[in-house]
């Protein structure tokens, strides 16, 4: 079994249109927690409980959210410079410290993820950032 704790699996989404290399944690059979966030699908999110089964190559075939996450997410399009800030690198510690997840891909799309108990407001912690890079 290719999908032991926190191990890379390669999940089908969306009928065999979308596979996403992801990091899993079986919970239970054919249950696996999502421990990165999908990109390119809306039909899972990071820390949701998929029900999966693995076919011949070892693929987890994607059959359904069995327990939607219940962390707190938040998603940015943001400049360069604000990605490359020293300040963008503090919030990005803030959110690893409440035991959260946050990542920039293509360039400039910011995901973030934090605990439902954690007390940080992503969307104002950002909106300080940008305002601390411009000035205001």
């Amino acid at each position: 079994m290719n999908a032991d704790a926190g191990q890379q699996s390669d999940i089908v989404f969306e009928g065999g249109r979308i596979t996403s290399r992801l990091r899993v944690t079986k919970v239970a059979a054919r249950h696996y927690r999502i421990e990165e966030p999908p990109t390119l699908t809306e039909e899972a999110q990071y820390r949701d409980i998929i029900e999966a089964e693995e076919d011949s190559k070892g693929r987890l075939l994607f059959r359904g959210v069995v327990e939607k996450s219940d962390w707190k997410s938040h998603s940015s399009l943001c400049s360069r410079s604000i990605v490359e800030s020293p300040e963008f690198a503090t919030l990005l510690k803030q959110i690893q410290g409440e035991g959260g997840y946050a990542e920039v891909i293509f360039g400039g799309l910011f995901r973030a993820y934090v605990p439902r108990t954690a007390s940080l407001d992503l969307e104002q912690l950002l909106a300080k950032v940008i305002a601390s890079i411009r000035g205001q």
